[in-house]
């Protein structure tokens, strides 16, 4: 399970990096243009549900998620609880993010 979770990070990370440095996507949600620009999202899109805002955040969450359920899968606790996990982790990176 563990090796199927970081194939699955490793590809998410693959598009993230696809995404940001080679830019040859024509979707605008993929690389969050047009509607997807920035400051046309809500709040919500920009913090809570920012996984459906464009592609990068979405493949960043599929990372970090598959992460978390590593993490609890190590440490022998229900996976159901890797919300708590992926939520722990988003709020520890929004508490830094916003630090100036």
């Amino acid at each position: 399970m563990i090796y199927i979770l970081l194939i699955i990070s490793a590809i998410a990370k693959y598009f993230c990096d696809r995404i940001r440095f080679k830019g040859n996507f024509k979707s605008d949600w993929m690389i969050g243009a047009g509607n997807y620009i920035w400051h046309k999202r809500t709040w919500w899109t920009k913090n809570v549900f920012s996984f459906v805002s464009d592609g990068w955040h979405f493949f960043d969450a599929v990372r970090v998620m598959s992460l978390c359920l590593i993490v609890c899968y190590a440490l022998q606790i229900p996976a159901y609880l890797s919300i708590i996990v992926y939520i722990i982790h988003g709020l520890i990176f929004e508490t830094l993010y916003r630090i100036k």
